[in-house]
């Protein structure tokens, strides 16, 4: 794959309109949390925003007119002290899929390295099209 030249930048306030158009066409990547609680992907994007470095970073791709890269999301939980951290989330379900995705796990991962973690995880079945992108990603079977 090309690198990208996909600008990637945490959320704000202006990417609210985004995150509520392509929020419920998300796929989260964390069981504990879709099980549990569900994925509140606005309310964490805001609780981060709010308090940078106490909650889910969110981390966005801006829609782009020249390509037609209609703009995503992710988010990616470190708990302060574990080695590990989540992928938990990531919107619209197709950005994951297209070359935009590559950016977007790249940031994750770099966020996640940023906070202490040695190792990133995404729980997705296998033999769906994520399972596929992020083996290509780099990610191996756990």
């Amino acid at each position: 794959m090309e690198p990208s030249k996909t600008t990637i930048r945490p959320f704000d306030f202006r990417d609210f309109g985004l995150l509520r158009r392509v929020g419920e066409r998300g796929v989260c990547l964390d069981t504990e949390i879709a099980l549990t609680r569900g994925a509140h992907s606005l309310q964490t994007a805001l609780l981060s925003y709010l308090a940078p470095g106490a909650s889910t970073p969110t981390f966005v791709l801006p829609p782009d007119g020249e390509d037609g890269q209609i703009g995503a999301f992710g988010q990616v939980r470190h708990r302060p002290g574990s080695e590990e951290a989540r992928i938990t989330y990531i919107a619209p379900q197709e950005a994951l899929l297209g070359s935009g995705g590559e950016a977007l796990v790249e940031r994750l991962s770099i966020a996640a390295g940023e906070r202490g973690a040695h190792n990133l995880l995404a729980e997705v079945g296998d033999g769906t099209e994520e399972f596929e992108t992020l083996r290509a990603l780099g990610f191996s079977v756990y």
